[in-house]
């Protein structure tokens, strides 16, 4: 997880879902650079919401990776899947796997 979060910078997100988002109505969201890397890793893991937000809450891990305190409360999977249902489209969401893609490859230290 360290290698990933080090070599692999996830801010292109909130700009890129900017669009997504109303900045004056309803209750704030949440951080969508977060949201994209629990569906990096529920991909990673080949895992199901709810086993993803599960694990996430007790793998100090995947906390470190999500720049979550370790103490911090997990989301709802059902957050979840609304994010991946309503602000993600299949365009966007090959914008993000292009830029994820397009930077340097991990480097494996021996």
């Amino acid at each position: 997880m360290r290698r990933i979060k080090e070599n692999i910078d996830f801010s292109f997100v909130n700009p890129m879902l900017r669009k997504q988002y109303c900045e004056n109505f309803g209750r704030p969201a949440k951080e969508p650079e977060m949201m994209f890397k629990l569906l990096f890793l529920k991909k990673l893991y080949d895992l199901s919401d709810e086993a993803l937000i599960s694990s996430a809450q007790t793998d100090m891990a995947f906390k470190f990776f999500l720049d979550l305190e370790p103490e911090a409360k997990m989301i709802d999977p059902s957050l979840l899947t609304k994010f991946r249902k309503t602000r993600i489209t299949e365009d966007i969401m090959e914008e993000m796997l292009k830029e994820t893609k397009s930077q340097p490859p991990l480097q494996v230290v021996v």
